[in-house]
């Protein structure tokens, strides 16, 4: 019972890790009102859209700031085309959500800007979170909260989500993020009876 536990477990970590070097297809955004956006992102499976909404107003810039800081990313960078910049500006109880407009497996969300030197700015998600790029300027006190201070950051949330939130606490300059999917390399099926872990 403790190998087959111990397999499923390397296997789950294996396919985590396994996302950091695959394509990862990007969000290309349009339709920005005030304080929702909508994204679409090419997928081998068809188009799947993406929503960004806060409990604020934000808007976008027609580039990614700081875009040569993701040069040591293993696998394509998103469209350095019209993305997403939000302040934060709701400060305490911020609140940032992206829904799929369908359940999708390994969400990536990349992070330009974030925060300033000498003001750090602290996000928390509703999901658990492993990095796939860590680049200046970050910090991660644990799987659900960031730090940065002008930083630079992808991170994917394994498993499959339809909707994950930001929390935001402290207002800030601006701040790009954007989203992309990236398709596992293989699919895991575990068949065979069930184990008795007593």
């Amino acid at each position: 019972a403790r190998s087959f536990l111990l397999t499923v477990l390397l296997l789950n970590l294996s396919l985590v890790c396994a996302q950091c070097d695959q394509l990862v297809d990007w969000a290309v955004w349009d339709d920005f009102t005030d304080s929702t956006s909508t994204g679409t992102i090419a997928t081998d499976g068809g188009p799947v859209s993406v929503t960004m909404s806060a409990n604020y107003e934000f808007n976008s810039t027609s580039s990614i700031y700081g875009y040569s800081n993701f040069n040591g990313f293993n696998g394509p960078l998103p469209p350095n085309t019209t993305t997403p910049r939000t302040t934060w500006s709701a400060g305490e109880n911020g609140e940032t959500t992206m829904c799929f407009s369908e359940p999708v497996a390994n969400p990536v969300l990349l992070f330009s800007s974030l925060g300033a030197s000498n003001q750090p700015v602290t996000l928390e998600f509703s999901h658990m979170y492993a990095t796939v790029f860590a680049g200046n300027g970050m910090l991660y006190p644990d799987n659900q909260t960031i730090i940065g201070e002008e930083g630079y950051t992808i991170l994917v949330f394994p498993g499959m989500h339809e909707c994950v939130t930001i929390y935001s606490s402290t207002p800030e300059y601006y701040t790009n993020i954007t989203w992309g999917l990236n398709p596992p390399l293989f699919d895991v099926l575990i068949t065979g009876p069930g184990q008795d872990c007593a």
